[in-house]
Parts: C-alpha cells; sequence; structure tokens
C-alpha cells in the first residue's frame, strides 16, 4: 500500500509526495486522506492477548495500513480490542487521552451492525482511493519503503528486548508484576486528570 511511504524519512516522502500530486488520481486519493481528522486501521487478523505483542504491533507493524502524516491513528484489532497512536509533537497527551476516551465511550454505546439495525454509513460509504499512475514508480517505492522499514523494525525490537529485560529484573527483585504495575500508573494518572475512572473500567 502507498501508506508505507508515510514511513520514510520526511524529505524523501515528500519528494514522492510532489511527484504523486502531478497525477489526477493520486492528487485526489490525497486530498481525501488529508481531509480526514485521523486514520482507522484495520488490524483484523492480529489477535493476541500478550500486551507486548500488541503494543509493539500497536508501534510498528503492518505499516501498510498506516498513514504515518496522521497525528492520530485509531488501531482496531480481530479480537475487538484497539490501540492508539499519537504524534505527541502535534498533539497534546491529555488531547489524545480523552479522544481515546471518547471512542471507547462512543464504541460501547454504538448498536450492533446486525440484521435490521440501521447501515446508512455502509451503504454511504466513500469510494476506495486510486493510485492509478503507470509514469512513476510506485509500487517499487512501496516495495523500497517496507524493506526499510523491516530492517529498522528488527533494529528496535532487539533493543527494546534489552530495556525488557533490564526492567523485568528489576520488578522480580521488588516482586512486582510487570502488568498489573502499569496498569496501576495508568489508572492513576487518568484519575489524576480526570479525576474519575476510565470509563467502563472495572471496580474491584
Amino acid at each position: 500500500s502507498v501508506a508505507a511511504l508515510t514511513s520514510l524519512e520526511r524529505s524523501a516522502w515528500s519528494d514522492m509526495r510532489a511527484r504523486l500530486i502531478e497525477f489526477d488520481e493520486p492528487r485526489l486519493a490525497l486530498e481525501a486522506i488529508d481531509s480526514a481528522l485521523f486514520c482507522v486501521s484495520l488490524q483484523l487478523e492480529e489477535v493476541s492477548d500478550h500486551r507486548d505483542a500488541i503494543w509493539r504491533h500497536a508501534r510498528d507493524r503492518d505499516i501498510d495500513s498506516r498513514w504515518y502524516d496522521k497525528s492520530m491513528q485509531l488501531l482496531v484489532f480481530g479480537d475487538g480490542a484497539a490501540g492508539f497512536c499519537f504524534e505527541r509533537s502535534a498533539i497534546d497527551p491529555d488531547i489524545a487521552v480523552s479522544f481515546a476516551d471518547s471512542v471507547a465511550q462512543r464504541s460501547l454505546e454504538a448498536p450492533s451492525v446486525i440484521e435490521g439495525a440501521d447501515q446508512t454509513y455502509i451503504r454511504h460509504r466513500p469510494p476506495r482511493v486510486s493510485w492509478d499512475c503507470h509514469d512513476l514508480p510506485v509500487w517499487d517505492w512501496v516495495s523500497n519503503a517496507t524493506d526499510a522499514h523491516a530492517t529498522e523494525s528488527h533494529r528496535w525490537i532487539h533493543s527494546s528486548l534489552k530495556t525488557k529485560t533490564l526492567g523485568a529484573s528489576i520488578l522480580r527483585e521488588r516482586g512486582l508484576e510487570s502488568d498489573a504495575t502499569i496498569k496501576m500508573i495508568l489508572l492513576a494518572a487518568f484519575t489524576e486528570h480526570y479525576g474519575r475512572l476510565p470509563e467502563g473500567f472495572a471496580h474491584g
């Protein structure tokens, strides 16, 4: 997917984008994406109960379904779990947390899309964007970007495994459980900021 190009170094992607907008269909596709408030990435084949696996997937896996020019990206996984990525240089963390909380609340209130339910959005779904442009090696660009990201991602994973090993030893020494510790930190931060627990949080 052309989305992989947004993972490239900024000047490289800028040069490719400038060439793409010289052609009608890529230009219209970019205008449609640029006008969106945020990006929704469907990762329906990804199902895992392992927090680290989901975190790594949310951070840098499956770049073909991302659009890194967007400051906010909502990821939806196959089991209904969701992740949220945002660019902190453009989005204040308080706004990002508020947005994620709003999305969670709306998802709890939204009716299921079943037979007989209102399917207005589905019937009026916007058309798929097209990158039809035979004069540019677009798919060669995409292939190279994907390969470059895979190489860089391998380096990130190697580095994060070292950090995880160091953190795990500290937790073991102090008799702490990593998931519970992280959950308590997040809940404390949320409660401090909003004066309440997150919507849908099970007390006790």
